[in-house]
């Protein structure tokens, strides 16, 4: 309960401590009889303008923190927007990378894979060709050895 010692009240809204709304109007409602114990209304009349002051002083203080907070709210909410804006600037600018890379990588590997069909190609060309040129030359050798058979045997009859 707010008691009228000028010097605690003071203090109290001096130092920001929270008096409930309750003691706040009891002492407003009840000051007569609180302020009993006063020898003179002027006492009386200094201390209610002491809570006062200390009330609106208080009040003032706590609109202040209020605005600080609202303020520090709405720069927080900028600060995270900002970041999601970084953020998702980052994301497109990473995936046109990958895709970049994506579509190059697919490239060099079609030119790999048309290269490699190439090679394979001449592979089976060479292989037929050589084997075309072994036949030829089976052909050839057998002529020959037909042609020594005959000289053989005819100069043996």
């Amino acid at each position: 309960m707010i008691t009228p010692n000028d010097d605690v009240c003071v203090c109290f809204m001096a130092s920001s401590e929270c008096l409930t709304l309750t003691d706040v109007i009891f002492f407003l409602f009840h000051r007569n009889d609180i302020s009993q114990n006063n020898s003179t209304m002027s006492e009386q009349t200094s201390f209610t303008e002491k809570l006062i002051s200390g009330l609106h002083k208080a009040a003032n203080e706590l609109e202040e923190l209020r605005l600080q907070a609202s303020l520090g709210k709405a720069e927080a909410k900028d600060a995270i927007e900002e970041a999601g804006k970084r953020f998702n600037n980052y994301m497109h600018a990473a995936g046109v990378e990958f895709d970049e890379a994506k579509s190059k990588v697919k490239e060099k590997a079609n030119e790999w894979k048309s290269e490699l069909e190439e090679l394979r190609v001449q592979f089976a060309l060479g292989k037929a060709e050589a084997k075309d040129a072994v036949d030829e030359q089976m052909k050839r050798i057998r002529v020959a050895m037909q042609e020594i058979e005959s000289k053989m045997r005819s100069k043996l009859n």
